[in-house]
């Protein structure tokens, strides 16, 4: 019994050595970045993307906004998670191709010619689509990215939606 707890012990030390964090300062290689999208603020729709690089050359992530009671932006909502293929042109500077998908609420009005008014309704589909986009690093790493993409929507309300970005972010 002793001998199988030692076994299992050295086992999980083992795995767990395997999974340990390495110094970021010596290989300059950092997995996480946090950012925000700075041009949906102008329209009160806050968005904020966490992504994680699984590689070198990709990375997944996710992506949400809400609308905050202004009804200028054609989205009332969105959850994207997304996978990015990296090209990397010179050592802080990178081109992008990203496929996503996600929920995405938007609002769509027409008019009611029975009541002689418009009729505003919310809509939550599900998406797929792509994007494509450059990002720069710092040596501060500090990233500024520009980004465009585009969503089909499949459900009640089908449509596409335009999506575009200037992040800026942090890795760490």
């Amino acid at each position: 019994m002793k001998k199988l707890i030692l076994l299992l012990l050295t086992i999980c030390l083992f795995q767990v050595s395997l999974f340990s964090q390495t110094d970021d300062k010596t290989n300059n290689t950092f997995q996480n970045e946090l950012k925000v999208n700075v041009l949906t603020l102008v329209f009160l729709y806050p968005e904020i993307s966490y992504e994680r690089y699984m590689m070198e050359d990709f990375g997944v992530g996710l992506s949400a906004g809400v609308e905050l009671g202004n009804e200028t932006y054609y989205k009332t909502f969105h959850i994207m998670p997304y996978s990015r293929f990296y090209f990397k042109s010179k050592k802080h500077r990178i081109f992008f191709v990203e496929a996503n998908m996600g929920l995405i609420g938007s609002r769509s009005s027409h008019y009611d010619y029975s009541y002689n008014e418009f009729e505003d309704k919310k809509n939550v589909n599900f998406g797929i689509g792509f994007g494509l986009g450059y990002k720069w690093i710092n040596k501060s790493n500090f990233t500024a990215e520009l980004a465009f993409g585009i969503t089909r929507t499949f459900g009640n309300n089908e449509n596409f939606f335009p999506a575009f970005g200037i992040n800026i972010g942090k890795q760490f």
